[in-house]
């Protein structure tokens, strides 16, 4: 049923959605784009690269046609009434320098694809339309391994966030999200089979580094990777694993390090690029020093007003984050996780220190990234915190769901709905988002 979900949503997202659906996805299909043409890194000055003609005016043709994302528009399905391979060899040079700052991992599925349109001198459109396939791809394979090997605590919360709107609207454009939730869902895993299995082992620890590493260079701001302090309480702490409490620590040490570094250099390199013009970091945290107190009160204030959107946008805000699926949707994913709260068994190994130290591993992370957010991306003074999206909890769903289970006041009990319903359901979830989205682009 995941893995029919996944695909039926997938296609829906890969084929209705048109392509350069908002400004963001320009700048990184121009950064796979680069990537594809060997421009790896440029740091904070211009670079250039060349590309087909056809290319840049697919782009000019399509902003003519949609001047304002932010707005309902019919797309013209004539755009896509071209030949099928390039009728121009000449090429073009468009600048490249401010997108450099996007980290190439989260990158690398999407320029495959590019690769391969290339190098087949396919037109532009079919070539934008392989890179979104690619990252489908490979994160459909991604998904369908970890489940298999991913605890059992811990597999029916991947596969809710697998399965929201948004994470499949992800999974098929050229945003690099998609790359750094797979990570950190595999890192969780990896730790989580690690600690609780006891298998210490330094083939154990080098890959839980380099996944670690990986998700690190992902992405820089956003997921704040501070649901790895969790394992520190379940590592036996016996003399013969005494090390491997040393080993996470320094995992935990380097890698805040190596995270606080990569915002350090993503925002002090590049000055303003990828920041509202309003929002200035230095001057931000000297506010915030001069008076401490108004943290509190912004994070009051903020949880307040947007944990609705929150929510919603978790589920499914697509877009520019401004039009949403049905609201039915949104209930019917609230009661999916009722029913695997209901049904799931509480764990023996997850005691009341661990639950404690879980539910203040959530509120430090939810702490950390309203305080990241607030200095890099709030204008100054701002009297609530901008730039959290939804999606950005999606690590702590899992956590969260863990602790539900255990403070859940009943017993299991499993409810048996008929797999006609569900199919019903499933088909019904299918027809109302790509309704949605037709709405949305072809109205």
């Amino acid at each position: 049923m995941v893995r029919t979900l996944l695909i039926l949503l997938g296609l829906i997202f890969l084929f209705l959605v048109p392509p350069l659906q908002k400004p963001d996805e320009e700048t990184h299909f121009l950064r796979s784009l680069a990537l594809a043409n060997g421009v790896m890194s440029c740091g904070p000055q211009q670079a250039q690269i060349a590309i087909p003609q056809e290319y840049n005016r697919m782009i000019s043709d399509i902003k003519k046609a949609i001047p304002e994302y932010t707005k309902p528009h019919t797309f013209p399905l004539l755009l896509y009434n071209q030949s099928v391979f390039l009728q121009s060899q000449k090429n073009t040079t468009i600048p490249v320098g401010s997108y450099c700052r996007f980290p190439i991992i989260s990158y690398v599925p999407q320029v495959l694809g590019i690769y391969f349109g290339l190098l087949f001198s396919l037109n532009p459109y079919i070539t934008f339309f392989l890179g979104r396939a690619m990252l489908f791809i490979v994160s459909l394979i991604w998904i369908d391994k970890l489940l298999k090997s991913a605890p059992k605590l811990l597999t029916q919360w991947y596969a809710l966030v697998f399965c929201l709107p948004l994470f499949v609207h992800q999974a098929t454009s050229y945003g690099y999200d998609a790359i750094p939730v797979l990570l950190f869902f595999t890192f969780f895993s990896h730790i989580w089979l690690m600690t609780t299995t006891q298998n210490l082992s330094v083939r154990k620890w080098i890959t839980a580094s380099i996944l670690l590493l990986l998700f690190l260079l992902s992405r820089r701001g956003g997921y704040e990777p501070l649901g790895l302090l969790l394992f520190l309480p379940l590592v036996p702490a016996s003399t013969k694993t005494r090390l491997a409490h040393w080993w996470l620590g320094a995992l935990v040490l380097v890698s805040a390090t190596l995270y606080i570094a990569l915002l350090a250099i993503n925002y002090a390199s590049y000055g303003s690029s990828g920041m509202p013009l309003d929002a200035n970091p230095p001057e931000q945290f000297a506010l915030l020093l001069q008076h401490p107190y108004r943290i509190l009160m912004l994070f009051a204030r903020t949880l307040l007003t947007k944990s609705w959107f929150y929510l919603l946008s978790s589920v499914g805000t697509l877009g520019m984050l401004e039009y949403r699926v049905s609201a039915w949707v949104y209930v019917l994913y609230a009661g999916v996780a009722a029913a695997i709260i209901n049904k799931s068994k509480k764990e023996r190994t997850i005691t009341k220190p661990i639950m404690y130290f879980i539910l203040g591993t959530i509120l430090l992370e939810i702490l950390c990234l309203m305080l990241v957010l607030y200095v890099t991306w709030t204008t100054v003074g701002n009297p609530v915190i901008e730039g959290i999206q939804g999606r950005y909890f999606w690590p702590l769903i899992p956590l969260i769901g863990i602790l539900l289970v255990k403070i859940r006041p009943w017993k299991a009990r499993y409810i048996n709905i008929h797999l006609s319903i569900q199919a019903i359901l499933l088909m019904s979830v299918i027809v109302s988002i790509a309704y949605t989205v037709i709405q949305r682009y072809f109205r």
